[in-house]
């Protein structure tokens, strides 16, 4: 469940065993930051990361498009 945090978002980062939301979202700007891991991005960037896909399979999915075989 996100957590607001002034202007940011608080979620459990996917990248480490996270008990407490360490993963910072930036809605209005499309950037996230996790401070333990270090890894920081924009939206496509995070689908690529989490779904393990390339830039082009990132982008499909963010724009509703099929991810290619």
């Amino acid at each position: 469940e996100p957590r607001k945090a002034g202007r940011d978002y608080r979620v459990r980062c996917p990248f480490h065993d996270d008990r407490r939301p360490s993963l910072r979202l930036r809605a209005d700007a499309g950037l996230w930051y996790c401070d333990p891991c270090g890894f920081g991005g924009d939206v496509i960037e995070l689908v690529r990361r989490v779904r393990r896909v390339s830039f082009a399979d990132a982008v499909r999915e963010l724009a509703g498009g099929r991810r290619a075989a």
